[in-house]
């Protein structure tokens, strides 16, 4: 009820001030209304220009007294009082935001193994939300044990040191050594002192046997124009006939020997009415124990333990060759396919061509030659350059081969291995050793040739094809074997 009278109060005083703006003529002639309290029961608030309570007079004046002053009353109409009664109208209508409605988040995870379990190491699993990264680890139980692999050697034994096989696991790659024990020679395994072969060559060999006191000698030896074959042992035998090639077989008793005895086998070719040395003071028999044996070298052991020294075939196969060394190999040995003949092509046409250069070997001043490039063009060198060129030759067909320096019982020295020379380690020859077959292959085609330059003449004399595919055993009764050039 008090805003009601107030408002009423307020519709009064703004009529009162109307009334008092007329002119001094025209308030004479207005009288006023008497006031009179308005009762207005109402929920809204009250505006007093809405108000509808004024008499025809008041509309009236309302219309004819438009003035500058209405606009100031209106201004003065806004005071405290206004501002009051604005303060106590009715509390509005509160209106209420509803939040929207959210999804529950439904979890799609993705897995990952952050690390693999190992043998012997647990793993992880890590099951990721793409959404919101939430995260959730899983360990992965190890295996348990290692799945080794059957192992390779990776280092193989010698009679010096041991040697190494590597295992790994096929399920994590790890990797474990075992060693391998020093190589234990047994030259028995290696020597029968009833038999002796010179070369692994079926074509081309000589066989001693020991039965009882009978000594037989056989084989085919490939010699042009070869005619006849003598064999003698402490001055017994006899020549037979022989076709380059073919089998021949000799017969000799030992009754007459009682200690030592030397064996020499000597060939004559057609038109030659001399015997020339094929075999001679290397090849020993003694008499021991009541019984006839062939007596091995003094360098045997040492030879069979370098033999044991591995090498690794794929690591002898660089080595730069000229153009013209490739087409000389490739001119030696045809259309041949076979490996093992292409070795023989090789090395014979060495022997056939190249000629040992003695102004050099009883003069070290002479000029020599011994790289393979001039050895082939100046077709004279000394056993360095042998083995140079025909190493090269080898290469050029894709054949593994190594340069081997040895101490040689050669024109220099007595022919073979005793007390003075047999523990020499200063080396005065080479040869090359070739793999084919899954085997090494000695061969020394400075000692199958039999070409000469001498004071400056080329002096040609056919080839003995003995040291190609030599035997050790018989190889060491001239080559003690002292290191390997890859």
């Amino acid at each position: 009820m008090k805003r009601r009278s107030v408002s009423v109060l307020i519709f009064n005083l703004i009529l009162l001030t109307l009334c008092s703006c007329n002119t001094p003529d025209e308030r004479s002639t207005v009288t006023p209304e008497p006031l009179t309290t308005v009762e207005i029961v109402t929920d809204e608030p009250m505006i007093p220009a809405a108000i509808t309570t004024q008499s025809d007079n008041f509309e009236e004046i309302a219309d004819t007294r438009q003035s500058d002053n209405f606009e100031e009353i209106a201004d003065t109409t806004q005071s405290d009082n206004f501002e009051e009664i604005a303060d106590t109208k009715p509390d509005e209508e509160v209106t209420t935001t509803q939040e929207p409605t959210t999804t529950a988040h439904v979890h799609e995870y993705t897995e990952t193994i952050t690390f693999a379990a190992g043998c012997t190491t647990d793993g992880e699993l890590a099951r990721i939300c793409a959404g919101c990264g939430d995260t959730i680890k899983e360990i992965i139980p190890a295996v348990g044990k290692h799945n080794w692999d059957e192992g390779k050697v990776t280092l193989e034994p010698t009679t010096k040191a041991e040697g190494e096989r590597t295992y790994t696991c096929t399920a994590c790659n790890l990797v474990r050594l075992e060693s391998l024990e020093k190589l234990v020679i047994n030259v028995a395994d290696y020597v029968d002192p009833y038999y002796l072969r010179t070369t692994n060559n079926p074509n081309n060999y000589v066989d001693f046997r020991i039965t009882g006191n009978i000594l037989t000698v056989s084989g085919k030896i490939i010699q042009d124009y070869l005619e006849s074959v003598w064999v003698r042992c402490d001055g017994e035998g006899e020549p037979v006939n022989a076709v380059s090639g073919e089998l021949f077989t000799v017969e000799i008793s030992l009754e007459g020997v009682k200690d030592k005895a030397n064996i020499s086998v000597y060939t004559k070719v057609r038109g030659d009415k001399y015997y020339w040395s094929y075999i001679k003071d290397c090849v020993f028999i003694e008499y021991i124990g009541g019984e006839y044996r062939i007596v091995e070298s003094k360098v045997l052991t040492h030879n069979i333990e370098m033999i044991a020294e591995y090498v690794n075939p794929i690591e002898c196969v660089n080595l730069e060759i000229s153009g013209q060394l490739r087409q000389l190999s490739n001119e030696i040995v045809g259309g041949e396919t076979d490996e093992y003949k292409k070795l023989y092509l090789i090395n014979k046409w060495i022997a056939e061509n190249i000629y040992y250069d003695y102004d050099y070997f009883y003069n070290s001043n002479n000029k020599i030659y011994y790289s393979a490039d001039d050895v082939y063009e100046q077709r004279r060198t000394v056993c360095e350059g042998y083995a140079n060129l025909q190493k090269a030759l080898v290469l050029a067909q894709g054949i593994p081969c190594i340069k081997v320096v040895t101490y040689s019982a050669g024109i220099d020295t007595v022919g073979y291995f005793d007390d003075s020379n047999y523990r020499e380690t200063k080396g005065n020859h080479a040869h090359v050793e070739a793999y084919v077959n899954g085997r090494w292959i000695y061969m020394d085609a400075t000692w199958d040739s039999n070409n000469k330059y001498e004071n400056g003449e080329y002096i040609y004399k056919a080839p003995t094809i003995k040291y190609f595919d030599v035997t050790i055993e018989y190889f060491s009764y001239t080559h003690k074997i002292l290191k390997k050039i890859y």
